[in-house]
């Protein structure tokens, strides 16, 4: 059995040599490696070429313009394994993730394997947990709760992590490729295209399996998506795409729409975080409060049932409150305070 790692490269100089050394020193050694090179301006290609010349497992996919999900897609298509195992360029594997990934898949006949991580913030190293128990295993309908996790953690109590739990991304997963192939792919979106891969392959499986292994090292850095500065993103398609799920779910139909809803309040509040009232958004104050406008709009249906609903608590509570009753400055101040203190 061969596994096929997929790394997608962009402005990765500073990082890539650690994540191939990585891949190299895998004590399963059926495996390739095929770097997505983005062209970024610094020595990231150059320094893939160096390492496809001396390792004949290593393939090199040199592209121009390619996001990272167009990039994950290329390497889809380049893959020649029976697994696929995907890593950030800034990230790397701990030597026996591919060997007990793949050994647990076999002795269970699992389509894909969740595992567990570390987090690396440069200073520290701490234990990353998707669950709470040491082996979890989903079958058919079970895997439409997996599926549920994935949109909100709120209903789960094993879950380890409620918000921003890791179980969304494609990292720290080992998929079988018959799964994937001509059946699932990244949608080429600004943001939470992991989380759509992730429901379109779990739908494609018939066993999942959860073994409370540390593998994947994630390293945390100042460019952390939840706190920089990051344009307006459309959350249109993913919202599309939710809402056709669950018009074909019937057991589970009423939970994901729930979890939809409070997927939508955590794309309004990220917005208003994250653009609208971020210290570094240059829009004069008029401009923002447009916006704010514009989405209050979008966002009052979802707001209106999640605090009818009672599904949301602290300070995002208030905030979502705040957004309703219209109050711009209270709104902005919220943001403000959420940012200092790093609530959530």
């Amino acid at each position: 059995m061969k596994v096929s790692i997929i790394v997608p490269v962009y402005h990765a100089e500073k990082y890539i040599r650690q994540c191939v050394d990585s891949l190299q020193k895998q004590t399963y050694q059926n495996i390739e490696i095929i770097l997505v090179h983005t062209c970024s301006g610094d020595a990231s290609g150059e320094i893939c070429d160096e390492y496809g010349a001396r390792d004949a497992r290593i393939k090199i996919i040199h592209t121009e313009k390619a996001g990272i999900s167009r990039a994950r897609n290329i390497g889809i298509e380049a893959a020649s394994g029976d697994y696929l195992l995907f890593v950030d360029s800034d990230d790397w594997l701990d030597k026996k993730c591919c060997e007990e990934a793949l050994e647990a898949s076999l002795r269970h006949q699992a389509d894909i394997v969740l595992f567990d991580f570390y987090r690396n913030d440069g200073k520290e190293q701490s234990l990353g947990h998707l669950f709470r128990t040491g082996f979890m295993r989903w079958e058919k309908e079970d895997i439409k709760k997996l599926q549920l996790d994935l949109l909100t953690g709120i209903f789960d109590d094993q879950l380890e992590q409620k918000r921003g739990n890791n179980l969304t991304a494609v990292w720290g997963k080992l998929f079988k490729k018959s799964i994937i192939d001509k059946k699932v792919s990244f949608y080429e979106v600004d943001r939470a295209e992991d989380l759509l891969f992730d429901l379109e392959a779990f739908s494609q499986a018939s066993k999942i399996i959860y073994i409370r292994k540390n593998y994947y090292h994630y390293r945390i850095t100042d460019t952390s998506a939840t706190w920089r500065f990051h344009a307006a993103e459309d959350y249109s398609l993913f919202n599309t795409v939710w809402e056709n799920f669950i018009r074909s779910e019937k057991a589970y139909g009423e939970f994901f729409k729930q979890g939809l809803e409070i997927r939508k309040t955590g794309q309004l509040t990220g917005i208003l975080q994250g653009n609208v009232f971020h210290p570094d958004n240059p829009e004069h104050l008029y401009e923002k409060r447009k916006r704010y406008l514009q989405l209050r709009e979008e966002y009052l249906p979802s707001i209106s049932y999640v605090l009818k609903e009672k599904m949301e608590s602290g300070l995002r509570k208030y905030l979502l409150l705040a957004v309703r009753w219209n109050c711009f400055f209270l709104s902005y101040g919220l943001c403000v305070l959420k940012r200092r203190y790093l609530f959530r």
